[in-house]
């Protein structure tokens, strides 16, 4: 993503890194041939405000002795547009190009200020459907500070990266060859629901309901305004309830059901063969597992990340759902 700023590097040792307002999520991911990825350290260091990044960064870089140390930085929801158009039919090395005169009017910014990068979604098998093409375009000058504060600390910076193909490398992790999954992701501001096969990313949702909805802790900083995919059957976000757990709870079970149709109606690709889900407190995630089974006609699980990764058998919940973007991140070669 973002292959402006992209560099390659045969490092084993990759930093994942999530600036959040509240504070910087970290992961250090050592990759070795042949053997299961071992988590070196994975933590969210408190930031009295954004202001303070520059300084806590240096801290962290500093005692975690990661000066050098290639890094990825996953951007946060709200620091950029991610889009769906139609494939312009064009060389792929002129994709960008080409679909920069689609989104224009699409921004809330001038295109002209804009980096633009642009993944492939899988082909769908519906007939005569079209080849689609997912567009992250996020302001230059937000990508560049972001470049020089990972660059002021010491880091080396790999590539600049966005929370749902940072989230896809750890959900590929879970994936057991059993057919598509679904993740669901909860973070403390925003929720996404992501649908993967075989590797591939074939839906990302981002949804207004978040952690909080769910655990009633409205501590947390306010949420991020979602930007969601224009599908043409009205698949978009779901409103942030304000209403009781069972209420929300069935807000996010619609959404899962929806978005497994959706899947379905538009890949052929088969059913979604069981539902993932990133553990908040264990209670709260214990009831909606057991709630989501009883009204799903599928297999409902916790995501067990320490099955796949090693070094993470002590991290607490509360630690994942804060640095899943920063884990997924310094995974981005290993997935």
């Amino acid at each position: 993503m973002f292959s402006v700023f992209k560099r390659h590097a045969p490092h084993h040792v990759r930093a994942g890194f999530g600036l959040q307002p509240e504070g910087i999520a970290v992961a250090v991911v050592e990759t070795r041939p042949g053997a299961t990825p071992g988590v070196r350290h994975v933590d969210f260091f408190s930031c009295a405000n954004p202001d303070s990044h520059a300084a806590v960064l240096d801290g962290i870089v500093k005692d975690l002795k990661l000066r050098d140390v290639s890094g990825v930085c996953a951007l946060e929801p709200g620091e950029y547009n991610l889009l769906q158009v139609e494939a312009p039919e064009v060389n792929d090395d002129e994709l960008c190009k080409a679909v920069r005169w689609r989104i224009k009017d699409l921004l809330d910014f001038h295109i002209d200020d804009a980096v633009i990068d642009v993944f492939d979604l899988p082909e769908p098998k519906r007939p005569g459907a079209k080849r689609m093409l997912s567009v992250v375009a996020s302001r230059s000058s937000d990508v560049r500070r972001r470049v020089e504060l990972m660059e002021g600390a010491g880091i080396r910076l790999d590539s600049i990266d966005i929370t749902e193909l940072a989230v896809r490398n750890v959900a590929v992790m879970e994936e057991a060859g059993a057919g598509a999954q679904l993740l669901l992701y909860l973070a403390p501001r925003y929720g996404l629901i992501e649908i993967t096969l075989d590797g591939l990313l074939y839906l990302s949702r981002q949804i207004e309901i978040d952690a909080r909805d769910l655990t009633g802790d409205q501590g947390q900083p306010e949420r991020v305004a979602v930007e969601t995919l224009d599908f043409s059957d009205g698949l978009d976000a779901v409103q942030p309830p304000a209403f009781s757990r069972d209420d929300v709870m069935d807000s996010l079970v619609l959404e899962l059901q929806r978005s497994m149709d959706y899947y379905e109606t538009q890949f052929g690709a088969g059913p979604v063969s069981r539902v993932k889900v990133v553990p908040i407190e264990p209670n709260i995630t214990d009831r909606f597992i057991r709630y989501a089974s009883e009204n799903l006609a599928i297999a409902v699980e916790e995501v067990e990340l320490e099955r796949c990764l090693d070094g993470l058998e002590d991290v607490s919940d509360e630690v994942i759902e804060r640095c899943l973007p920063a884990l997924g991140a310094a995974l981005r070669e290993a997935s």
